[in-house]
């Protein structure tokens, strides 16, 4: 079809009250300043910074007085000549899916060269009523929209990846951890002269490190497409990192994946469910989290709810009662993911009156018996995997249920539907049960570890990387 017959096709009265519908189902037909300002988040100047330049670069599609369709890749030559990097470029469209400005009309990707790298791009409509709202608040904010870099940049994917096997081999490896000291530079790795390590090699390196990374990114984009969640509870599951003050070392790699109802308070999330859900709802939350994903990785056992982990890696007592249960629970996060000779002092209030010899030595002691029943410490790698057990378990009820809503390792779950859902395991009404749900979550758990964990073997560091 020619460009002036797809224009005409585009411009029909039955494509525009289609596309108009689209907007309209996703929740943007309308939409305010404050609205954008909300969405974005605390950093919306800056976001408006990226998509200002953004929309600059589609002014062929902007200028329209009709909504039209696109195709739009990440890996687009003229984006990442703005935006420095193939997933800097991913990262904008989020931004730009999560206002509004445009929204994806076909999940699949198509290709438009031999090479699938260079022209991996999905369908989107242009949304112009965002778009006029983001130009008047860049305008009336005086925001400076980025401008396309004149510097060379890493536009190669093969560049990157190469450069992010070297860092894996290095002393500066990158992996998920609160307890790192990398050196940013990567002269140690490449003879070539791009100053400080980029975030786009870091995480090509973490990628290449943790295999299942861009499934579970993948994964968490199809449940929302396919599932048409709302902005609140679409799942974000990207690398965060941080530096030290001076920017010469990478102090803590994190990831977890969370959606914007992640950060409701108690109220504010009540509230929100009882919108969310027009029947009874069933609340299941995964008992001791942590401790049964580090035993699941480290012996491929998932332990039923009928047992109490906390019990278990209490040295002194067989039962707890719920202020010395509480107590520990407390106790045994700062065991996990504190430094073991630094524990007594991030506590030292709680121990006053007491001989630090002994409090030093009951540390010890606790912190052996929890290693005990779960096996080695994964410090905050541990959320990583946590996280990709939970997305599996939050697909596999929406492939069942009528509505679910994740908040970590808790599952909000209303009853099953007959039909038409576009699912591919409905059944009977009837209730949802906390033990169908459970066993949900451990038949995730388990084909989580076989599929990702296990092939590995107990020396492979690949995707796993056991602490003490």
């Amino acid at each position: 079809m020619s460009e002036d017959a797809m224009r005409s096709y585009y411009r029909t009265p039955e494509m525009q009250l289609h596309f108009r519908r689209l907007i309209k189902q996703n929740g943007f037909d309308t939409m305010s300043e404050l609205r954008v300002k909300t969405l974005l988040g605390r950093k919306w100047k800056t976001c408006l910074e990226l998509i200002g330049a953004f929309i600059n670069e589609y002014k062929y599609v902007t200028t329209r007085d009709y909504i039209t369709e696109l195709n739009i890749s990440v890996t687009s030559e003229n984006l990442v000549d703005i935006f420095e990097s193939s997933r800097n470029v991913s990262n904008v469209i989020k931004m730009t899916k999560k206002i509004g400005l445009i929204i994806c009309t076909d999940v699949s990707y198509t290709f438009g060269q031999k090479d699938q790298t260079k022209n991996r791009s999905r369908k989107y409509i242009w949304n112009k009523a965002v778009q006029d709202v983001v130009l008047r608040m860049i305008e009336h904010e005086k925001i400076n929209v980025r401008k396309p870099n004149s510097s060379p940049t890493l536009t190669s994917y093969d560049h990157v990846t190469e450069l992010a096997s070297a860092l894996l081999a290095s002393k500066s490896a990158p992996k998920f951890s609160s307890k790192l000291r990398l050196a940013c530079s990567t002269r140690s790795v490449t003879s070539s002269r791009i100053g400080n390590a980029l975030d786009s090699i870091i995480i090509r390196a973490l990628e290449l490190r943790y295999p299942q990374l861009l499934y579970y990114q993948r994964r968490c984009e199809e449940m929302a497409e396919r599932f048409g969640l709302d902005m609140t509870q679409r799942l974000t599951f990207e690398p965060s990192i941080h530096r030290s003050p001076s920017k010469k070392y990478v102090t803590k790699i994190g990831i977890r994946a969370y959606s914007p109802v992640c950060a409701l308070e108690k109220d504010e999330r009540d509230e929100y469910l009882r919108h969310t859900f027009e029947e009874p709802f069933v609340e299941y939350d995964v008992k001791s989290s942590i401790y049964r994903v580090t035993k699941l990785l480290n012996y491929g056992i998932w332990e039923d709810d009928g047992v109490d982990l906390y019990t278990q890696m209490y040295p002194r007592q067989e039962k707890l009662t719920p202020e010395e249960r509480a107590a520990f629970k407390q106790l045994a996060m700062r065991l996990y993911f504190d430094y073991p000779n630094k524990v007594y002092l991030h506590t030292l209030p709680v121990w006053e009156g007491y001989n630090e010899a002994d409090v030093k030595a009951d540390l010890k002691e606790i912190r052996q018996s929890m290693l005990n029943v779960t096996g080695p410490f994964y410090d905050s790698e541990i959320f990583f995997h946590e996280s990709c057990i939970y997305i599996d378990v939050a697909y596999a009820l929406r492939l069942r249920c009528a509505s679910v809503v994740q908040v970590y390792d808790c599952f909000y779950v209303m009853a099953p539907t007959l039909s038409g859902a576009g699912q591919e395991s409905l059944r009977d009404p009837g209730v949802v049960t906390r033990e169908e749900i459970a066993d949900v979550v451990k038949t995730c758990a388990l084909t989580y570890y076989n599929t990702w964990v296990k092939p590995n073997g107990p020396d492979s560091d690949v995707t796993l990387n056991k602490g003490e």
